[in-house]
Parts: structure tokens; sequence; C-alpha cells
């Protein structure tokens, strides 16, 4: 049996899923800590799979397999109703052919395999390295910023995109950029066999195994609860941002389209980054409402067409950039399966 594989593995009980995974705890870097096998739904998709921590982040086990993505020149049509909504938005940009206004923000039609991957369940922010309790003490002027920082009322503030301060857990963390680019600041971070997911592993991981336009369909949903176009009755006031939410994998995403999510087309050394989910606010910006203006981080497909030809670089990019790590492991189950299929 093929563990890597999303049909084969979820075929496994529950038992059987725990001790693949304990097996997989063993070939994994140093640090990481197995605390159980969890069952993830949203949008009419689910999963059990197994959840790591490593170093207080988790981490989910996410099987692989051949998957349809991207928009663009396939054979896929708009839904009717979609099709009339952008249309009517588009109208006033006076674009009347709504499939290849699509055709041209989106990824290409393609069917990959994708395969088995840990992935870390929450981004942060790129481009920046925490400093130490020496490193502070020995800045009388950051100290300075710190104290005012802590008399003010903020949850947290960016200097000059050079310096940022956040309240965590009763304390200040400081950080600061990593200018040099993305190896310097990838050496920080990508290590033992870490990288950022491509291009095509992040549309199967957002779409948490969806192939329609959207994660829970092929029609925008008005409903949702949107960051920056919050309703202000009461009933609102409470519920939570809804792309915001974990996903069927397990995954949180920005859900803003103010903000990308790395994704590296090349190794990390060749620093060819693409970021994906945002646009980096153009749309909404621009005055567009939540069809258009939420397009960018809604539609599993999209490419920002002014950064993605070719991807941006990283001192464009990280600023206003979020980031997870990702480890292959097809590798290590495929292996363990063999064995069993020779010891059987």
């Amino acid at each position: 049996m093929d563990y890597t594989e999303v049909s084969e593995w979820e075929q496994l009980g529950n038992v059987q899923k725990e001790e693949t995974m304990r097996r997989l705890l063993e070939k994994l870097p140093g640090g990481f800590v197995f605390e159980g096998v969890k069952t993830f739904g949203r949008w009419g998709q689910s999963l059990e799979t197994g959840v790591f921590v490593f170093e207080g982040r988790s981490f989910v086990f996410v099987p692989g397999r051949i998957v349809n993505l991207g928009w663009a020149g396939g054979e896929k049509r708009l839904d009717a109703v979609l099709k009339k909504e952008l249309l009517e938005s588009l109208e006033m940009h006076e674009i009347t052919d709504a499939e290849a206004f699509l055709h041209d923000m989106s990824s290409p039609a393609r069917t990959v395999r994708i395969g088995a991957l840990l992935v870390e369940c929450q981004t942060r922010q790129a481009g920046w390295r925490e400093l130490g309790a020496e490193e502070i003490r020995s800045d009388p002027k950051l100290i300075e910023d710190i104290g005012q920082f802590e008399r003010s009322g903020y949850s947290g503030v960016t200097l000059n995109q050079s310096l940022k301060m956040e309240r965590e857990e009763g304390r200040v963390r400081v950080y600061r950029f990593v200018p040099g680019g993305l190896n310097e600041w990838a050496k920080e971070w990508m290590f033992e066999g870490f990288r950022l997911p491509n291009e095509d592993e992040w549309e199967y991981l957002y779409g948490g195994g969806s192939e329609s336009i959207f994660p829970w369909g092929d029609r925008f949903d008005y409903g949702m609860k949107l960051r920056h176009l919050e309703k202000t009755d009461e009933a609102s006031a409470v519920k939570p941002y809804d792309l915001e939410q974990e996903n069927a994998f397990g995954l949180f995403f920005a859900g803003d389209p103010y903000v990308y999510e790395l994704t590296s087309e090349t190794s990390v050394d060749g620093a060819l980054l693409r970021g994906k989910g945002g646009d980096g606010g153009s749309l909404i910006c621009g005055g567009e409402e939540a069809l258009l203006g939420y397009l960018p981080a809604t539609m599993i497909a999209y490419r920002d067409s002014l950064v993605s030809d070719p991807p941006k670089s990283w001192k464009e990019l990280a600023p206003y950039s979020v980031y997870r790590r990702i480890l292959d492991v097809s590798g290590y189950l495929t292996n363990e399966a063999k064995k069993e299929q020779n010891n059987g």
C-alpha cells in the first residue's frame, strides 16, 4: 500500500494511521513531536491525518495525489452565475469577456502529481529575524523604542520596514528585516530539509483537495466575513473571518488580498519567488467590492499578473509576504510501503 497517495491513506484505520505516523517520526529531523491523528474538515472536504509539532509550530501530514490545477487555457468553463457577476463587476472597466479576464489572472490548466508533504499549519511574516536578549541589551536606542511601544496601546508596530515589535503572551518580541536576500534569510529558517512549496503544491494545499474555482465551489460566497469589508452589525462583530479559518487539510491561510504567500519556482538558491493568495491589495485598493477585490485571495489558480512573469525578487516581495515551510516525505513512506510488501 502506498501511503503517499490520499486514496490509499484514507483506507487506513485510525490505529494504522497512528502507527504510520510514528514510523514517519523516526525519519524526520530531530525536534519533531507526534501529537496524534486528527480530523479536519471545511467546505465539504475532510482529512484525517497526523499532526506534528516542531519548535512550537504545528505541522500536518498531507498525502499526495494526481490533481487538476489551474484554469487558464483549460476546458473548464465559468459557472453561469459567476460569469454574470463578473461581467457586472467588470463593466466599469469596459471589460466584456469574463473568461478572458480570468485567463489572464490564472495559472495554466495542468494535471500534476503532488507528493506527500509535511506542511506547517500557520504562516508567518517573511524576511524577519527575531532579536535575542543580548542584541537588545547592546542597543540603547532599541531599548528606548521598546519602552515607547510598551507604553502604547498597539499590539504591533513596524518602523521603516526594518524593525518591528509585537506583543505576544505578555512579552514584546522584536524582529529585524534581513536585507541581504533570500539566501541569507533561508539560512535562518530553511534548514534540515525545509523548503517553500512550489506553485503546484500551494494550489493543492489552498484548495484542500478541491478542483473548483474556489475552495468551496464555482460560485462566490457573498455571506463570508472578509477582513477589509466587515459589516458593522453585532452578529458580524463576533464572527471570525471566513478565509482565515482552518481548511480541510488543517492549514491556515492569510485570506487577505494585501498579503502574498511565498512560493518558490526553483530551489531557494535560485531566489525566484511567486506570491500566491494576494495581489498586494491592487484590486481592493482600486475600490472593488467583494468579488473582484477578493478574487486574489479566493480563486485557487489566481496569479497576480503584475508579479508572476517573471516572479518578483526577494526584496520586492518579502516586506508584505508570509511563508510556510514544508518537508517532502514521499520517499520515507514509499520505502515503508515497499518494506511491508516485501515482508508480506
